[in-house]
């Protein structure tokens, strides 16, 4: 049996939200512009990119596949880089 898919809480960015943030950041932009285009708060688009590698490493893929599995185990194995 599958497990069941958990609904995404709105406070979490959305796929298309991370999408747009990785474009904000690969074009250099500071985390309250990519927050404002958003209409979010800067703390949660930061506290995404922070979790997920920094300005250096954020990918959309990456930050989705890491909500997905719920923990950074996943990232601390060295399984994904």
């Amino acid at each position: 049996m599958a497990p069941r898919a958990r609904p995404r809480s709105p406070l979490r960015l959305s796929l298309q939200e991370r999408e747009e943030v990785s474009r904000g950041v690969q074009a250099g932009e500071s985390m309250r512009a990519i927050a404002r285009r958003l209409g979010r708060s800067a703390s949660t688009v930061s506290r995404d990119v922070a979790a997920t590698g920094g300005r250096r490493k954020y990918r959309a893929w990456r930050a989705e596949c890491w909500r997905s599995s719920g923990s950074a185990e996943i990232w601390s194995s060295g399984a994904v880089r």
